[in-house]
């Protein structure tokens, strides 16, 4: 079978690495990091994948990217190659789907956004290949952005609320109390808090 057609898995957490149960959804993300890092796309992995590598573990069959807004044009390039098809490009995504995998990038305008990139981590993937991964504070920031942006998403609620938990004893609350405040996401965040004080 193809390799982009062998798509389930699930993440978990080792001390050094992220890794899959089964390898489709690993080698799918290998071999798209490869071909971006060939065009010196800067990427960091955010979504639910990204929730993996800060310890909150649920299944996701989507790849999600943030990415400098200028390096979009490489970016479609790289998809296009790999036979991607074209769900949007917008000023601020660009999506694109093959088989059942979703790929989304988050464009990187302001500087916020690209503050993210600076500070994500690196993460082995495979052999000679690392990854970026936004911080959890940062990972917070964007799931409380799609909140505002639609408060119909529970998923993401969900995901602030495990991040929450899962990250208790190092997050830095106050970089993230500023980043709700500057969406306008500080009902979000202490509905939220209160949940996970419970």
């Amino acid at each position: 079978m193809p390799l982009w057609k062998r798509l389930l898995g699930h993440w978990r957490r080792s001390a050094a690495d992220l890794q899959l149960e089964s390898g489709s959804l690993r080698d799918s993300l290998v071999l798209l990091l490869t071909r971006l890092q060939k065009r010196s796309v800067d990427s960091a992995l955010v979504g639910g994948v990204a929730l993996a590598a800060h310890g909150v573990v649920r299944g996701t069959r989507d790849l999600d990217f943030l990415v400098p807004a200028e390096q979009e044009p490489a970016v479609h390039e790289v998809m296009q190659e790999l036979g991607f098809e074209v769900l949007a490009r917008g000023a601020s995504v660009s999506s694109y789907v093959l088989e059942h995998l979703r790929v989304d990038f988050l464009l990187a305008r302001r500087e916020y956004g690209r503050r993210m990139l600076e500070r994500a981590g690196q993460v082995s993937l495979a052999r000679h290949l690392a990854v970026k991964v936004v911080q959890v504070e940062d990972l917070i920031a964007l799931k409380l952005q799609a909140l505002v942006s639609d408060p119909r998403r529970g998923r993401d609620r969900a995901d602030v609320e495990a991040l929450l938990r899962s990250a208790a004893a190092t997050v830095n609350m106050d970089q993230v109390r500023d980043y709700a405040r500057a969406i306008g996401a500080e009902r979000e965040l202490d509905e939220i808090l209160d949940i996970v004080r419970r």
